[in-house]
């Protein structure tokens, strides 16, 4: 990860962690908008996905200040220490339980969600199928660590979220 840094484009490198901070707030507002507009019709799943959802954001900050320190330590030149350092960083306890809680905790959330979603009637299909599909591709992407499968998911993301903003507007959620 240290040498991709290094060699990736270090304006791109920057947004991207520029991005993980502005997730960092608004992803879990999201969920708690989602989790909103299934509750009435669909009140224990719309619970239990944002429930698992800021359950699953509560790490992001670490995870985005893991990507920061990759960053750093790229922009410092890499090397054998850095490595090192960073190999133990990300595989130690606190940090893979971090990573986990994350994973299974915000993953089954768009799932759950999606499907609450659906059961109240408040998104059409496919925008739950878009929503509930980020979660295996995101699954995908981080060990394969094929950046275009994240793309993938910020679209289905967006895709997804749109119907649920205009149900929220409709509804008079939002002003």
């Amino acid at each position: 990860a240290v040498a991709a840094n290094a060699a990736a484009d270090p304006t791109l490198n920057q947004l991207h962690v520029t991005v993980y901070l502005v997730e960092s707030f608004l992803l879990p507002l999201s969920l708690l908008g989602l989790a909103g507009l299934a509750l009435e019709r669909s009140p224990w799943l719309a619970t239990i996905g944002a429930g698992f959802g800021l359950l699953g954001w509560l790490p992001w900050s670490a995870l985005a200040a893991q990507d920061d320190l990759t960053l750093q330590m790229a922009r410092m030149g890499g090397g054998a220490p850095f490595v090192a350092l960073w190999d133990r960083f990300t595989t130690d306890g606190t940090m893979m339980t971090l990573t986990l809680i994350y994973m299974l905790c915000h993953l089954l959330a768009y799932v759950i969600l999606a499907i609450a979603l659906r059961r109240a009637q408040v998104v059409p299909t496919w925008a739950a199928w878009a929503l509930a599909l980020t979660s295996p591709l995101t699954v995908l992407a981080f060990p394969t660590h094929q950046h275009l499968l994240l793309y993938g998911v910020l679209g289905l993301w967006t895709a997804g979220s749109v119907p649920a903003a205009v149900a929220a507007w409709r509804l008079g959620r939002i002003d």
